[in-house]
């Protein structure tokens, strides 16, 4: 049986067969601890992982020497918002990642919170008096990983930038879609994972501007990472990511563009049956997103009825199974609305023709389920 077509890469991209050519060798024939310079291969391994190094920079538009490799968005995260949460308080949204809160909760700190509409956007008029207060940092998300909606970081960064208060960009959803640059006045830290962008999973970046490193106490110690965060580095999912990158970096305009183009035609089909209502901004988002309320149907039915032909999501994977959304919470949905929520994630193996059989599926499906519960 052939598997369900993934319509789920908020949650997860598959990695790209290039990117895993890329790694392959590192596995066996060189690979080689990138700390041991005494031997060829070791030093061979260093120069990979600086060559990574190099295309993770680029992609977001900063110096080589400011990227830290970390196990993944959420250690970035978390060295970030505890270190700051020590000090004071945080800035931050309350459809804001799980990890941000996580790290707070790790500190017992309570976070200010920026208010935000029923589209999920910033409240920017809420920004100048939350700056004044003197926070000890803002944190912030690129776009939201369930509802799409995308937030105004460079006006955001302005902001900060004038008040001196260091801004933290949690860029792993959304990142080479949607414009971020690493050096703009006013941004400090970004939290980068790969496998957001058809890299391996256990590996990511946090990015710290020049000048921000003194502020920073790794999470996990050592001497790697020019100190900055210790532990071996895994060279293949370095690697990998390193490769994702640079893809990302040369194909995500126009990559953008396309899944633009797929989901906009899966809005108009479930959104113009009258069957589902719209989640997130519908301008203003990552071009892949599509969260959509099925009226009188739980979106976890609709996930049954369909798993074997569309791999779909309810919400952000680390929830866990039968977690709520915070973030439909924040937003104002009622408790119907949160229940028939479903997320639809694109990505580059998504094709014109899955996009239109899922969005036929799921009106064939939901029409019969809703008929089901009268």
């Amino acid at each position: 049986m052939a598997s369900p077509v993934d319509f789920d890469h908020h949650a997860s991209t598959p990695v790209d067969p290039r990117v895993l050519e890329a790694m392959w060798p590192w596995f066996r024939a060189r690979a080689a601890n990138a700390d041991n310079l005494g031997s060829l291969r070791g030093r061979a391994a260093r120069d990979a992982v600086e060559a990574a190094r190099a295309e993770v920079a680029a992609l977001v538009g900063a110096d080589a020497r400011e990227v830290v490799f970390t196990s993944g968005a959420t250690e970035s995260i978390a060295t970030v918002v505890r270190c700051f949460a020590r000090r004071g308080t945080v800035l931050t949204q309350p459809t804001e990642h799980r990890a941000t809160f996580a790290a707070l909760d790790a500190e017992t700190a309570t976070p200010a919170l920026l208010p935000v509409d029923g589209l999920g956007r910033l409240d920017l008029d809420a920004l100048p008096a939350a700056l004044a207060a003197g926070p000890a940092l803002v944190s912030l998300m690129l776009c939201n990983n369930e509802i799409g909606t995308a937030h105004p970081i460079a006006r955001v960064a302005d902001a900060c930038a004038a008040a001196s208060v260091p801004l933290h960009v949690d860029a792993a959803q959304g990142v080479s879609y949607l414009p971020l640059d690493a050096h703009a006045p006013g941004v400090t830290f970004v939290s980068l994972s790969a496998h957001k962008l058809y890299g391996p999973q256990g590996v990511g970046a946090l990015v710290v501007r020049h000048g921000a490193r003194r502020s920073l106490a790794p999470l996990i110690p050592g001497s790697q990472e020019d100190g900055r965060r210790g532990g071996t580095r895994n060279v293949p999912g370095i690697v990998g990511f390193g490769e994702a990158a640079r893809l990302a970096r040369l194909e995500g305009a126009p990559e953008a563009a396309r899944l633009r183009a797929l989901r906009d035609s899966m809005a108009t089909a479930l959104l113009g049956s009258g069957r589902f209502a719209r989640n997130g901004d519908p301008v203003d988002n990552h071009p892949g997103n599509l969260s959509v309320v099925a009226r009188d149907v739980s979106a976890s039915r609709l996930l049954v009825e369909l798993a074997e032909e569309f791999c779909l999501g309810t919400g952000a994977a680390c929830a866990g199974t039968g977690g709520e959304s915070h973030v439909l919470r924040a937003v104002g949905l009622d408790a119907d609305a949160r229940r028939g929520t479903l997320r639809i994630g694109l990505g580059r193996d998504s094709t014109a023709d899955d996009a239109a059989r899922c969005a036929a599926r799921l009106l064939e499906v939901a029409a019969r389920l809703a008929g089901d519960s009268c």
